[in-house]
């Protein structure tokens, strides 16, 4: 909740309570009825000035002058919150976490990215170009502050500590598909991981290790993956040094005409064309354009699979190629693109 809001919230209820006990104060000191004792209050603390409801004694009059100091301070309070609320456009930007946080209800198998810091903004731009569903949990002003000026709503995000239960379960923990933790420290992508899994025992979380020594400690924690930038820029500089024909030649494949591919597996439904048909038969290379470069059937991972491999549901299909060709595959797969022709040539097991 914003600040300038908590300010005017805290002034209706002290307001309230003002109002109860300069009621109560008159009913007790003065024996005025209710009603004229919530009268005799509301002149009071608004300072207009109308002529008190009874003669006053001393004991009311110097009550009258405490419930005047406080209610007129707290009046003030009240109009210097309201007016910042307003002018400082605090309600422009209240009136849009309401309108996020009602895209973000409807999110759904979509990742959840808690920290905004270098990798995280590499990770939010492919994110954007991939065109995936995503929530970003950043505290730091400066974070979100660029969220909100650089990609002007195309990007849900929540400016809260991630590592709290009720600022995940607002970002859809329970209907999140994976979480990225990459926070400044281990200590706190531990605390995290330990979280996100308590609220959804089936959550992927992928998480960046600051120190190599603290990867033991995440994987208890409940971490499924864990990325060591250490350990992969040591690899990628030992393959460079060793054998840097290679780091060149996957680097030009994977950035042909200026369009990055990607590597993807893809998995084989029970309804799909797919199931219980020779690779060649499946024609993948010429209706996507896809390069197969292996395939995982039941737990062993096979390279360069012959033309005759029989798929299989639950078969998963290693393929490289751009965005939209994967999008391609996944869509046959899944069984949502037929082809009648298929039937003519499945495999009766």
């Amino acid at each position: 909740m914003d600040r300038e809001l908590k300010k005017i919230l805290v002034f209706i209820e002290l307001l309230i309570l003002i109002i109860i006990l300069g009621v109560l104060g008159y009913v007790v000191i003065e024996r005025y009825t209710l009603f004229d004792a919530l009268y005799m209050t509301v002149i009071t603390i608004s300072t207009v000035g109308f002529e008190e409801v009874h003669k006053l004694s001393n004991v009311g009059k110097i009550f009258t002058m405490f419930l005047i100091l406080g209610g007129g301070t707290l009046v003030l309070y009240g109009l210097s919150s309201i007016t910042s609320f307003f002018i400082e456009g605090e309600l422009k930007n209240y009136l849009k976490g309401v309108k996020m946080k009602k895209k973000i209800l409807k999110l759904k198998n979509h990742y959840i990215i808690c920290g905004y810091g270098k990798t995280g903004r590499k990770i939010v731009e492919e994110f954007l170009k991939l065109e995936k569903e995503f929530v970003v949990i950043e505290s730091e002003e400066e974070g979100t502050l660029e969220l909100e000026t650089k990609y002007k709503g195309k990007v849900l995000f929540i400016k809260e500590d991630s590592t709290k239960d009720e600022v995940l379960i607002e970002a859809g923990i329970e209907k999140a598909k994976t979480l990225i933790a990459v926070l400044p420290t281990d200590a706190e992508n531990v605390f995290l991981s330990l979280t996100a899994k308590s609220l959804n025992k089936n959550l992927k979380i992928i998480v960046r290790a600051v120190e190599q020594n603290n990867e033991i400690k995440l994987k208890k924690a409940g971490a499924d993956f864990i990325i060591s930038p250490v350990d992969i820029a040591a690899q990628r500089i030992i393959s460079t040094a060793l054998k840097p024909g290679v780091v060149n030649f996957l680097d030009v494949i994977t950035n042909i005409g200026g369009e990055d591919l990607r590597l993807e597996l893809i998995r084989i439904n029970k309804d799909s064309d797919l199931d219980n048909i020779l690779l060649k038969d499946a024609r993948i290379p010429q209706k996507t354009d896809l390069i197969v470069i292996g395939m995982k059937k039941e737990k062993e991972m096979i390279l360069n699979p012959l033309s005759m491999t029989i798929l299989e549901y639950g078969d998963e299909l290693l393929v490289m190629g751009n965005e939209k060709q994967i999008e391609q595959l996944k869509k046959i797969a899944s069984g949502e693109i037929k082809d009648r022709s298929v039937e003519n040539i499945k495999i009766q097991l």
